[in-house]
């Protein structure tokens, strides 16, 4: 986390590496090609959930990173999306998740 958050090539070297790991999830790579996601499209939500707010920690979660990690908040970001909601509501449903405001299985039911 220290090598997100100290610019540049480190920067972006370790957001590289996270990637590989959620790629080499298989509930990941299963939703991600589901969802026709490609790996730009992760860091791109990645870089627009830290532009929302989501680039803290919460609960022992980097929200952003934990976001594209995660089967559930991940799927709900997509279909939150194609529903019509807007990124800044989308952010504020996944800080209450992350918050354990919202508890798991809870997401999907905002946009179903």
């Amino acid at each position: 986390m220290q090598n997100l958050h100290s610019g540049n090539s480190e920067q972006e070297k370790a957001l590289e590496e996270f990637l590989d790991l959620c790629e080499d999830d298989n509930g990941i790579r299963k939703l991600m090609e589901i969802e026709s996601l490609s790996r730009s499209d992760l860091k791109e939500i990645y870089h627009r959930l830290c532009r929302a707010g989501l680039g803290q920690w919460i609960k022992g979660h980097y929200a952003a990173l934990s976001t594209i990690a995660y089967g559930e908040p991940l799927l709900f970001l997509v279909r939150a999306e194609k529903a019509g909601m807007n990124l800044r509501e989308i952010a504020s449903v996944l800080l209450r998740y992350w918050s354990n405001e919202i508890p798991q299985g809870g997401l999907l039911r905002a946009v179903t």
